[in-house]
């Protein structure tokens, strides 16, 4: 249609993202990483795990399969790893659905840790 009318197609621009780089934290317990994993089974069933590491020293604090991970469990998941290992001052995660809900980022407000997302 375009051709016959002799119009030109707009051309999308791309968007301007402004990158920073991840930085290495200077001391432990300061940025905690968390993201999400999945699989399938051999019956076609899918199944995630939930992985929490502290950027520091790569240590793994929470390694837990599951068949479904919502929000509230994540949730859970990152109080049960504060409760044995202290509180981080930032946590880095993705745009995931889990990592922007209001339950997970009203925990983090009240808890006072920082989210970064990347």
């Amino acid at each position: 249609m375009y051709r016959l009318l002799g119009l030109q197609l707009r051309r999308k621009s791309k968007s301007t993202r402004i990158k920073t780089s991840l930085n290495q934290p200077q001391a432990p317990r300061q940025v905690l990483s968390a993201d999400f994993i999945s699989d399938g089974l051999i019956t076609g069933r899918k199944f995630r795990v939930f992985n929490l590491i502290y950027d520091y020293n790569r240590e793994v604090l929470c390694t837990t399969p599951a068949l479904s991970i919502p929000a509230l469990r994540a949730e859970e998941y990152l109080k049960q790893a504060i409760e044995i290992y202290g509180k981080p001052l930032q946590i880095r995660v993705d745009n995931g659905p889990e990592f922007i809900s209001k339950i997970f980022m009203s925990y983090c407000e009240t808890e006072g840790i920082e989210v970064n997302y990347i």
